[in-house]
């Protein structure tokens, strides 16, 4: 029967004292691991927000050029849709009418709107001129204000000249 030694007291302190530094760096690691896990999920958590956000503003902006496409596909279609119903009044028209008809009255409605085009232009250039001949009148008249101040501060400054000299001419104090 072999007989079981114990070791030295030494040895049994520093395995003792191995096994509590190991049992503390087991616990320092097992905290680490808990502290960067909830720092992870924390970063987890932010940048899910942050994509939800941007998907909100990404799906916003979709949206919004979705619904400019769709009406502008609306206002092309009632153009074409327009634009149709009037060839079909004019083909009936031609077809009531005639060719020669039809062709006067374009011109009748071509010179019509030729004339209310230079109308508008005019009514438009006289307001044009108008406010333009406002504005001129008022940079006259601020023009004149100043002018009037600086010449208010000239004759000031001109009879302090003339005082001072007058000062000085009297008590003979220049040379």
């Amino acid at each position: 029967a072999a007989r079981r030694t114990r070791p030295p007291p030494v040895l049994e302190r520093i395995s003792s004292s191995a096994m509590e530094l190991l049992a503390s760096l087991r616990a320092k690691a097992s905290a680490g691991y808990a502290g960067a896990t909830g720092h992870l999920k924390e970063h987890i958590a932010g940048a899910k927000l942050a994509v939800s956000k941007l998907a909100e503003r990404i799906t916003t902006r979709i949206a919004g050029a979705f619904e400019a496409a769709q009406s502008a596909k609306q206002a092309a279609l009632e153009y074409a849709a327009a634009t149709h119903l009037l060839a079909l009044k004019l083909k009936t028209d031609v077809q009531s009418k005639g060719v020669k008809v039809c062709a006067q009255d374009l011109s009748v409605f071509a010179l019509q709107f030729a004339r209310e085009t230079v109308a508008s232009t005019k009514l438009q250039a006289g307001e044009t001129i108008e406010a333009a001949r406002a504005k001129a009148l008022a940079n006259i008249e601020l023009t004149r204000q100043r002018a009037g101040e600086a010449k208010e501060r000239s004759v000031g400054k001109a009879k302090q000249l003339y005082t001072s000299t007058g000062e000085l001419v009297s008590q003979k104090s220049f040379q």
